[in-house]
């Protein structure tokens, strides 16, 4: 493997990949962000830096398979919640009626409610929007002392305030939407130079003008659920990735693994590996690029985050000290939320969160799949049962 990848070169273009010119990748980027110093022209950098992403990655051809797949993956994220939801009311003896694709009614006596996929009749529309603006909720975690990491927001207008910022510290960034997004939609991991910088905004500011960078903290992400302050679960969550097999590129891996997933148990993964821009900084710092082959058995890290994860990747974990619970806890009361799921990074979840990890997120619709789809779906928290018992309660 090369160290110049994973040094901070750029990543390669269509035009860089066929003259090795890494040069134009640069100017590319430098000539999207001076066409971003305008409304208009910001609205056609980040279009033209998707279409740029899209062609490194093979998916100029591909959008009709790619649309066949988002409809599989939909049906099979409503037959996974049909499997949990019929199973929580059995437990809770209540009575189920699914009256459209993912939507369920619930009956217990006299007490009914309703829930669409991971979504349930809980929290107010002011919570959850408050939990979607990530960078007001952030300043008010931090303001409780909530351990968050360092952190800096760029106005519609230009990256100039995240280029300072990342010009302050020597540690990657995550680069996302400031609201409005969930599941990793818009966000960049293991942003690395100014030019990953500037196109880490351009793919986030698709989605919502104001976009804020965060420091990539290392450690070990979790996701921990709570009703009321208390625990309903837990799970450890690691990056996507894939083995190699001495014949094949890594592209053609990733595409092995989302055919799998396809195919396989559809009550095993709710997404696929996206080839997207965060995928190429994560191979360009291991010296790979997507036309790479890897040695038979080689482990190729896919991703910085764990938005694409599949069973394989996540476990269930109940292991937490108390004061690291408490945390969670705490960023569940500032943001009002009765139902939270509290994503966290820690480099040892035994100890307390301060000194160790932070607050990554706190989500206000947070998923319950996440609990079952584990790579011992025997040992998993059915975290569903205690939360319809409490809805119908």
């Amino acid at each position: 493997m090369s160290d110049s990848a994973a040094s901070g070169a750029p990543l390669e273009s269509p035009a860089a990949g066929r003259t090795g010119d890494a040069h134009g990748t640069r100017l590319s980027t430098r000539l999207l962000a001076a066409a971003s110093r305008t409304a208009a022209g910001r609205a056609l950098a980040s279009r033209a830096e998707l279409g740029r992403i899209r062609a490194a990655s093979g998916l100029l051809s591909g959008a009709g398979r790619s649309s066949i797949a988002s409809a599989q993956l939909s049906a099979n994220h409503d037959a996974t919640y049909r499997h949990i939801w019929t199973e929580a009311a059995s437990a809770v003896g209540a009575s189920l009626e699914e009256f459209a694709p993912g939507y369920f009614r619930f009956r217990r006596g006299k007490a009914e409610t309703l829930t669409w996929r991971h979504h349930v009749m809980l929290d107010s529309p002011a919570t959850m929007t408050l939990a979607g603006d990530k960078a007001l909720l952030r300043h008010m975690l931090a303001e409780a002392g909530v351990p968050v990491v360092p952190a800096a927001t760029a106005n519609p207008s230009g990256p100039a305030d995240l280029i300072a910022f990342q010009a302050g510290t020597a540690e990657r960034l995550v680069v996302k939407p400031a609201r409005g997004t969930s599941g990793g939609t818009g966000v960049t991991c293991g942003v690395q130079s100014e030019d990953d910088l500037i196109r880490a905004w351009l793919v986030a500011r698709r989605h919502y003008p104001v976009v804020l960078g965060e420091q990539q903290q290392a450690g070990t992400e979790y996701r921990l659920l709570l009703l009321g302050g208390e625990l309903l679960g837990a799970v450890q969550r690691r990056p996507a990735n894939v083995t190699g097999d001495g014949r094949s590129s890594v592209r053609e891996l990733i595409a092995e693994v989302n055919h799998a997933r396809l195919v396989g148990n559809r009550h095993a993964v709710s997404r696929l590996i996206p080839v997207n821009l965060e995928c190429m900084l994560v191979l360009r710092q291991a010296g790979l690029t997507l036309n790479s082959v890897p040695a038979d058995g080689q482990v190729v890290l896919v991703s910085a985050s764990v938005s694409a994860s599949g069973s394989e990747d996540t476990e269930t974990w109940r292991q937490l000290s108390p004061e690291l619970l408490a945390s969670a806890k705490l960023a569940a009361e500032v943001a009002h939320l009765h139902l939270a799921g509290v994503d966290l990074v820690t480099d040892d979840v035994s100890a307390p969160l301060e000194g160790h990890g932070s607050i990554l997120e706190v989500n206000a619709t947070p998923g319950l799949h996440y609990h079952y789809q584990v790579r011992q779906p025997d040992e998993c928290e059915r975290v569903a049962v205690p939360l319809l018992d409490h809805l119908l309660g």
